[in-house]
C-alpha cells in the first residue's frame, strides 16, 4: 500500500456517527461502497484469489467503481471497469486512479437493459483475462457482511441502541450481535 494509503483507507472505512435527534444517530459515509469494496478485496488477497499486482474486473459506474479505483491504486492492483454512461468528472476520476474503462452507451437487449449488456461485456473480458478477480458486488455475500464491523462499532459507541436500520441489506447483522436488538427488514 502506498505511504499515504493507510490514512485514506482508515478515513473511508468507517462512517461518522451524526446525532439527528435525542435517540436517533445516522452513519454518514464519505464513500458508501468503500467498506464492501475493501472487505471483498482484502478477503480475495488473503485467500489467494487475487495476487499482488493482479487485475480486478467489475461492472460498476458509481460509488463501487470509485471505491475499487481508490483501493486498487493504493494496493498496486490493476482495474478494469465495465460502466454505463458516466459524467466527464467521474470518468476523469476513475481513469486518473488507474482504471481502464469499457463504457456501454446503450443496450439493444430490452430484457435486462444496460445492466445486462454490461454483464455480457464483463463476461467477454473475463474470458480474455482468466487470472482476473471479479468482486461480484451484486451477489457477493461479503458485500453485506462487510458492514458487520460498523454495526459492532455502533453497539460499542452507543450501547443503548434498540434498533439499527440499514439500507445496505445488513439488518440481520444486528441479530448476530445482540439478539434483543429490534430489527425490521423490508424488501
Amino acid at each position: 500500500m502506498k505511504y499515504f494509503g493507510a490514512n485514506v483507507v482508515d478515513s473511508l472505512s468507517f462512517p461518522q456517527f451524526v446525532p439527528l435527534a435525542h435517540n436517533l444517530v445516522a452513519a454518514k459515509f464519505d464513500l458508501m461502497k468503500f467498506t464492501p469494496a475493501k472487505h471483498i478485496l482484502d478477503a480475495a488477497l488473503a485467500s489467494g484469489q487475487l495476487r499482488a499486482g493482479g487485475r480486478v474486473i467489475e461492472s460498476s459506474s458509481s460509488t463501487f467503481a470509485l471505491a475499487l479505483s481508490i483501493l486498487c491504486s493504493l494496493y498496486g492492483l490493476r482495474l478494469t471497469l465495465v460502466t454505463g454512461p458516466t459524467s466527464q468528472i467521474v470518468r476523469w476520476r476513475l481513469e486518473n486512479l488507474g482504471a481502464v474503462l469499457h463504457t456501454i452507451q446503450a443496450s439493444k437487449n430490452c430484457e435486462g437493459g444496460i445492466q445486462q449488456a454490461r454483464l455480457e461485456v464483463l463476461a467477454e473480458l473475463r474470458t480474455s483475462m482468466p487470472d482476473s478477480f471479479w468482486p461480484q458486488q451484486y451477489t457477493n455475500p461479503l458485500n453485506s457482511l462487510s458492514y458487520k464491523s460498523i454495526a459492532e462499532r455502533i453497539l460499542i459507541e452507543q450501547p443503548k441502541v434498540a434498533s439499527i436500520v440499514g439500507t445496505v441489506g445488513s439488518g440481520d447483522l444486528c441479530l448476530e450481535l445482540r439478539p434483543s436488538c429490534n430489527v425490521r427488514t423490508r424488501t
